[in-house]
């Protein structure tokens, strides 16, 4: 045997650097991956993207009616259609009032959100004009809208 290759002459056997290289391989992996951990807690990564769920045809909406529909995330929403300067307008607030989580009604005739619990009233674009979401300032979520070919979509996420 080569004198250079004899493990006692060199402090370490190779038994013992494999298990050396192997110890620190773990802790790097270790330190790497807790490091991973504390970075997505710092600076999470943010989900700009939104799906599209299919609400229904503008067609089987006439002016003045409305459609309740959920989104994946559980939150419920009326689609109303409104005519506005001659043109049939979309669009979706939520079905709970910010005040107490009664559902609000959509009023065509005076174009508003009527909440019965305790007469809070929304305007057209869900903005609190009366009672106590009113005196909170509080108003109703929307929820963004999007026709292609007569279709509507909400755009949740």
């Amino acid at each position: 045997m080569c004198p250079a290759l004899k493990p006692e002459e060199n402090g370490i056997s190779r038994k013992g650097f494999i298990r050396s290289v192997l110890a620190m391989g773990g802790l790097a992996i270790s330190y790497g991956t807790f490091g991973a951990f504390i970075m997505r807690y710092l600076w999470p990564v943010k989900k700009n993207t939104k799906q599209k769920i299919y609400v229904s045809s503008a067609k089987n909406i006439r002016v003045g009616e409305t459609v309740t529909f959920s989104t994946p995330q559980g939150e419920t929403y009326i689609l109303t259609n409104r005519e506005v300067d001659g043109k049939n307008t979309f669009s979706a607030y939520s079905n709970r009032c910010p005040h107490l989580g009664c559902k609000v009604i959509w009023e065509h005739a005076s174009s508003r959100f009527y909440c019965p619990c305790h007469g809070g009233v929304f305007n057209e674009k869900g903005v609190a004009i009366a009672g106590p979401p009113a005196k909170a300032n509080q108003s109703l979520k929307k929820c963004d809208i999007e026709v292609i070919d007569s279709a509507i979509y909400a755009l949740s996420g």
